[in-house]
């Protein structure tokens, strides 16, 4: 299956101009490949994981053609799906959607366009997580804007978090959350 992927992208990425056949393909198998995502980190594997239904395809297709590439893609780091190191070991295992230039972004398939808190605490926590890597290791990226692009509306919403991490609250709320996670950690599964 991962092979059969690897094949279709080869062959779209070598056309100069794609025809919709070849967008339907990898589409197929990025669907096929994303049934294998609960197996690797649940270890569960649904019977069914490689079947794809068509109108799957077609709504992924059509939330592609609606992307802001030019929002989402920088030149210098472009990371996809970025652990952050020992300091994800912290919390379980985190992995963030991506990191683009200084931005990190969580990509949200929802009806509306809007955040909500623990969207927002998910992206606190992997900033805090970020963060604590760069100090643990200097080749970690430097984060000054959190986003979230909502892909069912194109729409990219951001926040600069540059005023916000000098905040004694955020040190404080940082300090406390590495501290609880750290714990946790310490005391084992279960807790």
């Amino acid at each position: 299956m991962v092979e059969d992927a690897k094949a279709a992208v080869r062959a779209y990425v070598a056309e100069k101009r794609v025809s919709p056949y070849k967008k339907e393909e990898v589409a197929f198998h990025a669907l096929r490949l994303a049934g294998l995502d609960v197996y690797f980190r649940a270890g569960f594997l649904d019977p069914q994981f490689d079947e794809v239904d068509p109108n799957d395809v077609r709504n992924l297709l059509d939330m592609l053609a609606i992307v802001p590439f030019s929002s989402l893609i920088e030149q210098r780091v472009l990371l996809l799906n970025p652990t952050f190191g020992e300091s994800s070991r912290l919390v379980g295992g985190a992995d963030a959607d991506l990191i683009a230039g200084t931005t990190l972004i969580d990509i949200k398939t929802k009806k509306r366009a809007a955040w909500t808190p623990l969207d927002l605490n998910q992206l606190l926590g992997y900033l805090i997580l970020a963060r604590n890597e760069r100090r643990r290791r200097r080749a970690a990226p430097v984060l000054s804007r959190i986003a979230i692009y909502f892909s069912r509306h194109g729409h990219l919403w951001t926040y600069d978090v540059s005023s916000l991490v000098r905040t004694k609250a955020f040190r404080e709320a940082e300090r406390w959350f590495l501290n609880r996670a750290g714990a946790r950690r310490r005391a084992g599964p279960g807790l």
